[in-house]
């Protein structure tokens, strides 16, 4: 029986939005002066604790409208992306280390800043009509707030270092280092370190058409340089390793856990740039129905076939764990190599 998936529904949930409580301030009627008629008596303690209560109230309400007026306190912020660059060396993993870079990878015990501020200056590109050059220029906007939001928990690992990753835009079919992609596509390669994503990948499956949308080509960004993370904390560096000796059918969960752990990152990125970037209820519900929509089964036409199985989880396993990254700051929440099997069915 399947154990099912306790995830709540995007829907039922409110992402990033504070909200302040607006008390309001009553007008203090002060009494009128008067003459005293007789020698004032010795004051008690009273006025001088009402009249600290009332600079503390003060204070304390200067500092709420201080809050208020200056917005979010942003974290990361005196931060410099480092522009792309060429690659740099992945880390070295020993082979007696590989089963713990997987289920207890330094990566793991750290947190992402929340909330960190994301500059876009395209922040509604639309891939129909954006020529290539903005699309290049929105990707790599895209790719300077997630090296913002995933810096700080790889620096706290003290072994593993982040990678801003070069992102290259290609019509129908190009040539890499990780071999030819003949059919549009989005897609990481380990080899060069670099990212890739075809103006016609929408074109290609009538479940991709969500993919001009505002904010769906930054989930997929974000689910890609998921990838990079990965390389660059050995992940994937195992996953080649451990596939060449893992029956058929054990490679194959494998390849999922590892596609499952990269969108649970993309949803670590948006709980932390949410707020920034002015993610809508609407924007978040497409995202998160682009998640279901290339699960494998329903890219397959048979949504829910457990016949179904391939290198990528089934789309309510791909939702659950992009809502698993958007509910939580803890990266650890991401192991997805220690859940169960049928959750990266």
């Amino acid at each position: 029986m399947s154990q099912g998936y306790p995830g709540q529904p995007w829907g039922q949930q409110q992402w990033g939005q504070h909200q302040w409580g607006q008390q309001p301030m009553g007008q203090q009627q002060w009494p009128a002066p008067t003459v005293p008629t007789q020698p004032p008596t010795k004051r008690g303690p009273g006025p001088i604790i009402l009249g600290a209560l009332i600079v503390v109230a003060v204070a304390m309400l200067g500092f709420v409208l201080y809050s208020l007026l200056s917005g979010p306190d942003y974290q990361n912020d005196d931060y410099e992306p480092p522009p792309p660059g060429p690659t740099s060396p992945l880390p070295d993993i020993r082979i007696s280390e590989a089963d713990a870079i997987l289920s207890d990878n330094p990566l793991y015990a750290q947190q992402i800043p929340v909330p960190v501020r994301c500059e876009l200056q395209t922040p509604d590109i639309n891939l129909d009509t954006a020529t290539d050059a903005e699309v290049q220029a929105h990707l790599d906007d895209v790719m300077a707030c997630l090296m913002r939001v995933w810096d700080p928990p790889f620096r706290s690992t003290q072994r593993f270092e982040s990678h801003r990753p070069v992102v290259n835009v290609y019509h129908e079919s190009i040539t890499t280092p990780c071999g030819e992609q003949e059919d549009p596509s989005a897609f990481y390669c380990m080899v060069n370190q670099q990212i890739y994503l075809s103006r016609q990948y929408a074109q290609v499956h009538p479940n991709l058409s969500t993919l001009p949308r505002p904010r769906v080509v930054d989930a997929v960004m974000a689910h890609e340089f998921g990838h990079s993370v990965q390389a660059r904390n050995g992940i994937l560096l195992v996953r080649l390793f451990k596939s060449q000796d893992l029956e058929r059918e054990e490679a194959l969960e494998l390849s999922r856990r590892v596609e499952a752990q990269a969108d649970c990152f993309a949803g670590l990125y948006f709980r932390s740039v949410q707020q920034s970037i002015g993610l809508t209820q609407e924007q978040l519900g497409t995202i998160t129905e682009y998640r279901r929509l290339v699960g494998s089964d329903e890219l397959s036409g048979t949504p829910d076939d457990p016949d179904v199985i391939t290198t990528h989880p089934h789309g309510r396993s791909r939702v659950y764990w992009f809502q698993t990254g958007l509910t939580s700051d803890d990266v650890g929440a991401c192991n997805t190599f220690t859940a169960p099997s049928d959750y990266v069915r």
